[in-house]
């Protein structure tokens, strides 16, 4: 008798939603309404490092219950959102995510063109390399200097050059975005991976080491905290 009044008191289980549900009663998230035969549902977690976390006001709101309520909440409730159909409705996120995917790549290559047009406009082209001496500030002879990724035909470069990519110099070649890419390409830990300067006196190679390295030092740490 009083196993099965301790089992029935404490709840371990919550199912929950956003602006789907009232103050007392009414709860319309998921699959419940109208779905009285409803007995599963999808877990929720804090994975993502974009949204906003939900989890603790979940457990807010849960608290907040098992006080009126007089239950027994465990110390990590499983809050799940009700599902008639689990691996259907997780196909569905599935599908939602890849169509967002689809959505980005799509805009992104629709505004490069509408940005290289209104960098042209505004006379900020990000590659602007005429010798012509139409643009006083423009100055190829750094340019000539300021390399991306590989050299396909192998060349000297100056030990001078060598020491300013190591003190992080940004190169003045008339233009600020290029300058700005060219700083990234060989400041980004991921990016300079592959963009950096042939002459850099970090190497491609060392850069991967070191990336690999600091990445698993970044998410195993995560995905214990998280687990």
């Amino acid at each position: 008798g009083s196993f099965a009044t301790l089992e029935a008191e404490s709840v371990g289980f919550w199912a929950v939603g956003q602006d789907c549900c009232e103050a007392r009663g009414l709860f319309n998230c998921g699959d419940a309404l109208g779905q009285k035969t409803v007995r599963g549902g999808l877990v929720v977690h804090d994975f993502s490092s974009v949204d906003e976390r939900v989890k603790p006001f979940y457990t807010l709101a849960a608290q907040a219950a098992s006080q009126v309520y007089g239950l027994t909440l465990p110390e990590n409730p499983v809050f799940l959102r009700w599902a008639e159909n689990p691996e259907e409705a997780l196909q569905n996120m599935y599908g939602e995510a890849v169509d967002f995917m689809v959505v980005s790549v799509v805009v992104f290559f629709g505004i490069v063109p509408v940005f290289a047009v209104l960098l042209a406009c505004l006379d900020l082209s990000l590659t602007k390399s005429s010798d012509t001496g139409s643009n006083p500030k423009w100055h190829p002879e750094t340019v000539d200097q300021m390399r991306f990724g590989i050299d396909i035909t192998p060349r000297r470069y100056d030990r001078e050059l060598q020491l300013d990519l190591h003190g992080m110099r940004c190169y003045w070649s008339g233009e600020v975005l290029y300058d700005y890419v060219f700083f990234v390409a060989n400041k980004h830990m991921y990016l300079g991976c592959l963009f950096c300067h042939p002459a850099h006196p970090f190497s491609k190679l060392e850069r991967m080491c070191v990336c690999a390295i600091a990445t698993c030092l970044i998410l195993f740490p995560v995905a214990a905290d998280r687990a």
